[in-house]
């Protein structure tokens, strides 16, 4: 027979109670500390937006690469380097931001701009010539390449127009897929009931007490029908 001695099973319960509150304080302390670095990284996500420069962006990233803002600051920092690229009118800062961002979400419009660019720069240094006013010489050059950009531009418009059209079909379609689940959803449930009545079940309502109240044969017949109509109408 083993006899237990109860100041050691109060002692390990007293322990036991003191390490489960320890546990907890710590666990909400951890979740406060979640909580304060979240807001932390936050505030200094924006101050590193509100420089907008590409550098503050490199820097926030480097800083904090497990952060939750670390994404949305990549997304900036290409949108930068892409506006940086494509401002300055030239394929080789394209290129060079291709090179340098090859999986950032603004790469397929790069690689269109740059397609862009290339046809104008041929065309505009297959018509380039020097002209002389007076003892001035004026390149030709330049107001071909400023009318080439502008071809660029009203390419890139042509073709981000073209983009948010076809974004605006896929969402389209992605809504009219969702409304059909829900209404081949609504027709399954409406089958569902209708089989349920061909097998004869016994049909009931609950009153207010939560008494069953069953159904008469006529009540049931115009149930029957009415889900039969519905389905008619909904899913024939």
């Amino acid at each position: 027979m083993t006899f237990v001695n109860e100041n050691t099973m109060t002692s390990a319960l007293f322990k036991t109670l003191l390490l489960s509150i320890a546990f907890i304080l710590s666990t909400a302390a951890f979740g406060q500390d979640n909580r304060q670095q979240y807001y932390f990284e936050q505030a200094e996500y924006e101050t590193a937006k509100s420089e907008r420069s590409i550098s503050a962006m490199n820097r926030f990233i480097r800083k904090y690469p497990h952060s939750k803002f670390k994404r949305t600051a990549v997304y900036e920092r290409d949108r930068l380097a892409y506006v940086e690229s494509a401002n300055s009118g030239s394929s080789a800062s394209v290129q060079n931001f291709i090179d340098n961002y090859p999986r950032s979400a603004w790469l397929p419009k790069a690689k269109y701009m740059l397609k862009q660019l290339k046809q104008s720069e041929r065309g505009s240094t297959a018509k380039t010539k020097v002209a002389s006013v007076g003892d001035t010489k004026v390149s030709a050059y330049q107001s071909s390449s400023e009318n080439s950009m502008d071809r660029v531009r009203k390419a890139l418009s042509v073709y981000e127009s073209g983009h948010n059209e076809r974004q605006k079909v896929k969402e389209e379609k992605e809504k009219q897929q969702v409304l059909l689940a829900k209404q081949q959803q609504k027709c399954d449930r409406l089958s569902d009931r209708l089989r349920t009545y061909n097998e004869g079940r016994r049909w009931y309502n609950l009153d207010a007490q939560g008494e069953r109240q069953y159904l008469n044969d006529e009540q049931i017949a115009r149930n029957h029908q009415n889900i039969k109509r519905k389905y008619n109408q909904h899913c024939g």
